[in-house]
């Protein structure tokens, strides 16, 4: 069979779109075909086109039913999925123990021999001369 592209002037008739399967009909007053020159279309008898047609009119009636069924279990199964996902973070990772790379404990919680926080100026300034003193003498 001849291959005839999108924008191409052919003989009035039926032509089938190869990528999409669409029948375009060509007429003398429209006498080019629609589309770019990347769209490939192939002369169909026109007996062939007629009887096609109520065939393809068949299937859908036969396979329709089937595919939305199809469709409503895939769907259930979507939901069930994220329904065991959700209850999964309900329930496992409120216990299970992880890594928290962001977080960092650097106090010393529960000693006894803690002294309470500088309130005024002078015990600032001793806090202040015996820090001066311990790095004088190495200590850090």
């Amino acid at each position: 069979m001849k291959r005839y592209y999108g924008a191409e002037r052919g003989p009035k008739g039926a032509y089938l779109n190869t990528s999409t399967g669409e029948f375009v009909q060509i007429t003398e007053e429209a006498p080019f075909l629609p589309g770019g020159s990347e769209v490939k279309y192939v002369r169909m008898p026109s007996v062939l086109a007629m009887i096609t047609g109520p065939f393809a009119g068949l299937v859908f009636i036969i396979f329709l039913p089937f595919m939305g069924i199809a469709g409503v279990i895939g769907y259930l199964g979507y939901k069930l999925g994220q329904g065991i996902v959700s209850l999964e973070r309900k329930t496992v990772h409120n216990v299970a123990v992880g890594w928290q790379p962001g977080r960092a404990y650097f106090t010393r919680r529960g000693r006894a021999d803690r002294k309470p926080a500088a309130t005024d100026e002078k015990e600032l300034s001793e806090l202040e001369e015996e820090i001066t003193k311990r790095r004088e003498s190495g200590e850090r």
